[in-house]
């Protein structure tokens, strides 16, 4: 049985100016399992974090007309699409604390997005957010993560054990 669900949507561009402002953002909201790409491109320094952020609306456009990235492009390319992953993420996050009811415990590292091996996103729990899930008595949420026109939207549903 359904007990909650949950959305949310983040525009990107606003997500990548509060990462350029405040590059510790990144770390408070995610684990360092989450970041992925994202922690090499930190280490890169804001200088370089901040030009490949400026590159997502022409890598979406590029998307748009399905032409693959050149070579060179690539890893400024994957660094780009780690922002707009992190950015569902977030979105995704959200959406589970809505599907809970609440955000009292919460902590942002309790709550992990991880990917199958056929690149699914699921949730991984832990503190506060395992323990207001069995207090729901929730077994499992479904999570549907997407991104179009400078957003990313998550969608949660909570489902009774």
């Amino acid at each position: 049985m359904i007990v909650g669900i949950g959305v949310d949507v983040v525009d990107l561009a606003r997500f990548e100016r509060a990462a350029t402002r405040t590059p510790k953002v990144i770390d408070r909201l995610f684990a360092q399992s989450e970041q992925g790409a994202q922690s090499e491109q930190s280490e890169q320094g804001a200088q370089s974090e901040q030009s490949a952020m400026s590159g997502l609306a022409a890598l979406a456009e590029q998307n748009d007309r399905a032409e693959p990235a050149e070579p060179a492009e690539q890893g400024a390319a994957d660094r780009i699409l780690s922002l707009r992953s992190l950015a569902g993420r977030f979105a995704a996050k959200e959406a589970l604390i809505k599907a809970l009811g609440s955000s009292d415990d919460v902590h942002w590292h309790d709550l992990r997005v991880v990917s199958d091996e056929h690149g699914n996103p699921s949730f991984a729990l832990s503190g506060g957010v395992a323990a207001r899930a069995a207090a729901r008595n929730i077994g499992h949420f479904h999570l549907s993560i997407t991104h179009d026109a400078g957003i990313a939207m998550a969608f949660v549903v909570a489902e009774s054990a």
